[in-house]
């Protein structure tokens, strides 16, 4: 409505100077005629500019002043007035139609009348003064009377004509106020469409919920600190919560890996941002829509990606949105990391202005930020309802109902479909994200002689197994975090966990429990689980080295006949060398067995990976079969990565490759053991082998925490 009041000033203003200045250039070229004299010409000028310029004053004053349109009108009838009694009728109708027609224009019908009964009294006073003076006499009163009448009529016509339009005018505000109305509504349902496609989107990966709508309000933050207009904000809003819409084509076990991403996974995540902007480039809902999504990781010195754009060539929107992404990035807890202290956030934006940010966004980012402008958002972090807005509210219903929809088949898409517990990838993420906070009992439960109990009492009763203990393990403490990791392997975490005792009481808890379900123990075969544990507290918070812990000590336990558990703690040197020649025993029973044709009554099904190799070997032999296990262990108990051991297995492989022919074959025995096969070949040169395979391995890789183990043996018919 005020805009609308300064546009109606602005052009009455406009009207009435465009009109003096029309009859300004008519009273000069009379002038020059010898029609006018200069006095009449300089009183007009005084009397219709004076009242116009004030008015101007007035206007840039203040434009929004409703009653100036009336003081226009004033200021109009002061220049009306004089050529009223210095004119002829005619003369007086060229200044009054004019007026008018530009009232009629803005539907000023209170302004018709003030000005209709303004010109009737002025023009009745001007015929009682001719009459006085005896210029007006009954004979010559046509003229007078036609004056009138005309002025009546004129007034009547344009008051009639200025309620209708009125009328239609406010039937039309009305018509344009509902549409605005449906406007917004439109915008705000497509708000809601957009937030839902981004909540989507960030539902793949719960580390990242809530990302996009953070994003989006750090980005409309940094935009309105730029000066940049509601339009462009609004734009860069709605961009922002798209920008990570590409996701939607990186397969959830690359987008939620834990550890670190291969070359080639690293490859398809930077995909997203061409996936998102190809999406996103025909759409035409918004200007620009898919920059966000394309540019976000283009860096200011030119190394990012996808396009490795520099400078000014990355569109600011993308600059805005990138600076924001990283911040929440920085501010949010992943995977593989804990977040960043407020200071430390401070300390990288500024080390990165320049290099991956624009250095004047940077400059106005750190302001927001120092200042307390910009605090980080929960991702749980509810808008607030207008309630009563009805439109509004049940947009927000539906958005509710939208996100219970999208909440409900991500959870369904994180449970293992037999057992309701998590899947084996949701598992490990919840277990690094606990693990990363604090401390806690990390367990593997495997049910023992599965294949038997399928094969003896049907696949349904198997299944019934499986669901049976993963309820028995969910329940022992109801907040644990329960995954499948195979078919019949449970890993759970117990958080709070940090004495042997507590640890040894719940595996207690889990195994009297399972004996105690009547239904599970009336089978032939008798359902019973063995359990590996290993505590945070001793072993570290690193999930990996935490795994491994548990794997090792659930070995033990099987190798111990099952039906119990056991809780891993750190071995010496000794002991790991001990466990080394067990394991290389076990190996040489099972080619024992192998080679007695017993593989069907074999006690080790843990070794049945080894079958094939070990069948292999068996055939190829004449006399003697020897095997060497070498393991790769870290000294004084320090964990070494995933990376890392991979790195040394691969290292060691390329030795055993390049050292002796009579190495008949090798392959992995276990994530960090190697076992070497020898065919006919006495021990003291396999000892002289493995001495080689060992200094060569130092002396081209060697470690400050890494070590070689082995083991030999040989079998003989």
């Amino acid at each position: 409505m005020d805009s609308q009041t300064k546009r109606i000033n602005y052009e009455l203003l406009m009207g009435w100077t465009a009109i003096v200045a029309v009859l300004a250039v008519a009273y000069f070229g009379e002038l020059l005629k010898e029609q006018r004299t200069i006095g009449y010409v300089l009183i007009f000028i005084a009397v219709a500019g004076i009242p116009a310029i004030v008015c101007w004053l007035l206007y840039y004053k203040n434009p929004y002043m409703v009653r100036l349109r009336y003081i226009i009108v004033a200021g109009y009838f002061c220049m009306y007035l004089f050529a009223m009694f210095t004119g002829s009728t005619f003369i007086v109708f060229t200044y009054i139609f004019p007026l008018l027609s530009l009232i009629i224009l803005y539907h000023e019908p209170r302004l018709v009348l003030i000005a209709g009964g303004a010109s009737l009294v002025l023009n009745a006073a001007s015929i009682i003064y001719r009459i006085s003076i005896g210029e007006v006499t009954l004979v010559n009163s046509k003229d007078a009377e036609i004056q009138i009448a005309l002025m009546l009529l004129c007034f009547a016509g344009c008051y009639f004509a200025v309620k209708l339009f009125d009328s239609i005018y406010k039937k039309n505000e009305d018509n344009i106020q509902a549409l605005n109305k449906k406007n917004q509504q439109i915008q705000q349902m497509t708000m809601q469409t957009i937030t839902t496609i981004a909540n989507t989107i960030d539902a793949k990966d719960e580390y990242t919920k809530g990302h996009s709508k953070r994003v989006s309000t750090y980005s409309v933050c940094i935009a309105r600190a730029l000066g940049m207009s509601e339009d462009e904000i609004r734009n860069i809003e709605y961009i922002a919560l798209l920008h990570d819409l590409g996701k939607i084509g990186v397969p959830d076990v690359v987008l939620n890996k834990p550890s670190k991403l291969t070359d080639s996974e690293y490859e398809l995540m930077k995909s997203h941002t061409i996936i998102g902007g190809d999406i996103l480039k025909d759409s035409g809902i918004f200007h620009e829509i898919n920059v966000g999504a394309m540019y976000h990781h283009e860096r200011y010195d030119g190394k990012g990606y996808p396009k490795g754009l520099k400078g000014d060539e990355i569109p600011l929107i993308a600059r805005i949105i990138g600076i924001a992404d990283a911040y929440d990035a920085m501010t949010s807890t992943r995977v593989y990391r804990k977040r960043l202290k407020n200071e430390e956030v401070i300390n990288e934006i500024a080390k990165c202005r320049g290099k991956q940010f624009d250095p004047a966004i940077t400059d106005v980012f750190l302001d927001l930020l120092r200042n307390n402008v910009i605090e980080q958002i929960s991702p749980d972090e509810e808008e607030s309802v207008v309630e009563d807005d009805i439109s509004l509210f049940s947009h927000h219903i539906l958005r509710k109902v939208v996100d219970e929809q999208n909440r409900l088949i991500a959870k369904e898409r994180e449970l293992d479909y037999l057992t309701a517990v998590y899947n084996r990838k949701v598992g490990e993420r919840k277990i690094i994200k606990s693990l990363n906070e604090k401390y806690g009992c990390l367990m593997m439960v495997d049910i023992d002689n599965m294949r038997e109990i399928n094969k003896d009492n049907g696949i349904l009763f198997g299944d019934h197994c499986l669901t049976t203990v993963a309820a028995i393990i969910s329940n022992i403490v109801p907040n644990a975090i329960v995954a499948r990791f195979g078919g019949d392997e449970f890993v759970c975490l117990y958080e709070g966990i940090r004495t042997v005792s507590q640890a040894e009481q719940l595996a207690r808890d889990i195994i009297e429990s399972v004996n105690s379900k009547e239904e599970l123990q009336e089978q032939k075969n008798k359902v019973s689980v063995s359990i590996g544990m290993a505590l945070s507290v001793l072993e570290g918070q690193e999930y990996n080295h935490l795994l491994s812990c548990v794997d090792k000590a659930l070995y033990h336990t099987k190798k111990n006949k099952g039906k119990s558990f056991h809780l891993y703690q750190s071995m010496s040197r000794t002991e790991v060398k001990a466990t080394c020649k067990m394991d290389i025993a076990h190996v040489m029973g099972f080619v024992r067995m192998i080679d007695n044709k017993e593989e069907e009554t074999i006690e080790y099904p843990e070794l049945s990976h080894i079958k094939p190799f070990v069948r292999e070997m068996v055939e190829r032999r004449e006399h003697t079969l020897g095997f060497a296990m070498f393991l790769i262990i870290s000294d004084d108990n320090i964990p070494i990565s995933i990376e890392e051991r991979d790195f040394f297995m691969e290292q060691l492989e390329k030795v055993i490759v390049t050292m002796s022919r009579q190495i008949e074959s090798s392959m992995r025995y276990s994530s960090t053991q190697q076992l070497i096969a020898f065919v006919d070949i006495k021990r003291d040169e396999m000892e002289l082998i493995a001495k080689q395979i060992l200094g060569e391995f130092y002396r081209k890789y060697a470690k400050g925490n890494i070590s070689l183990e082995y083991a030999l043996a040989v079998y003989e018919n």
